[in-house]
């Protein structure tokens, strides 16, 4: 089980939504109380988007990457930015990180085009909908985005910074959001994106006439298959030797080693007696002859080895 970090806090209402997402796509999955363990940083909204209208965006790119860092350095194993606006400054908040990264307008532009669709209405911040970092992820997937006007650009500004980033929805705000898509649908839209981390707290597939593509949604599903789904073929050893080499492991070295007789026997061994000490999967450990299994248990197996 890989640990994800987050980083949430802009706004709180759409980091909740991230959280629950991911928790849920892995209760589904797995039909159980699995749940995928959580790293969240949680930065100030209030600073950030100060600086958002400020235009100071390489300081809040140094921000993240701190960030980043942080969640890094505390074992995080991927990495999520919890909001649409701030993937402006993506490849800043990535540099010198080693844990990968999901780009929340490519989950979205992927699934998008795999179901045929061409040109998805943008409902967003306006520095989402005005800025190239994000339509341009868009039309490299071969996408035509229908941006709405500059009349409902701000209408859309408004209502999220000044209400949904506050956690509060009205009917009034909905129908005007209605009302846009209504707008976008003349101009050509054949289908969505909720393009804002906080816009499907009005606009979901229930009520919007064309489909839906809530980015969180496609973020999280992306996220979630990068960790448990996307199961790599591990007979393959091109697949081998990517993953060595991201590893700085010399592969010629490592696969030669492991073809050795000698190193399976003592594999087999090593094996054997796990199995009779009771282990039945890995990462387990053993302190004062109890076993604690799951990465999520070294804390526990730490504090008996303690005692």
């Amino acid at each position: 089980m890989k640990t994800i970090g987050l980083i949430g806090g802009m706004s709180y209402s759409s980091t909740l939504i991230y959280y629950k997402q991911l928790n849920k796509l892995s209760n589904d999955h797995f039909g159980d109380l699995t749940t995928p363990k959580i790293i969240l940083s949680s930065v100030n909204f209030s600073f950030i988007e100060s600086l958002q209208h400020d235009g100071k965006w390489s300081e809040l790119g140094s921000l993240l990457n701190n960030e980043a860092k942080t969640l890094e350095n505390a074992g995080a194993e991927v990495l999520a930015l919890c909001t649409n606006t701030m993937h402006k400054v993506f490849d800043e908040m990535m540099q010198d990180i080693s844990i990968p990264s999901i780009h929340i307008a490519e989950s979205t532009a992927n699934h998008i085009t795999k179901d045929g669709y061409k040109k998805p209405a943008l409902l967003a911040t306006k520095f989402t909908m005005e800025e190239e970092f994000y339509v341009q992820k868009l039309t490299d997937y071969g996408l035509d985005p229908v941006i709405p006007t500059d009349e409902s650009r701000a209408i859309l500004h408004s209502v999220i910074y000044d209400e949904l980033c506050f956690n509060i929805t009205s009917e009034k705000s909905r129908n005007m959001f209605l009302d846009i898509v209504k707008e976008v649908e003349q101009e050509g839209a054949d289908s969505v994106i909720l393009g804002c981390t906080e816009v499907g707290m009005l606009l979901n597939k229930d009520n919007v006439s064309l489909p839906v593509y809530d980015s969180v949604e496609e973020h999280c599903k992306s996220i979630f298959n990068a960790i448990w789904q996307d199961g790599l073929n591990m007979n393959d050893e091109n697949v081998i030797e990517k993953i060595l080499k991201n590893l700085n492991v010399n592969p010629k070295t490592f696969l030669l080693r492991s073809a050795s007789s000698s190193i399976k026997d003592s594999l087999r061994k090593k094996t054997n007696e796990a199995y009779e000490k009771g282990i039945f999967g890995a990462p387990s450990f053993v302190s004062n002859n109890k076993i604690f299994w799951g990465q999520d248990r070294i804390e526990f197996a730490l504090n008996e080895a303690n005692k």
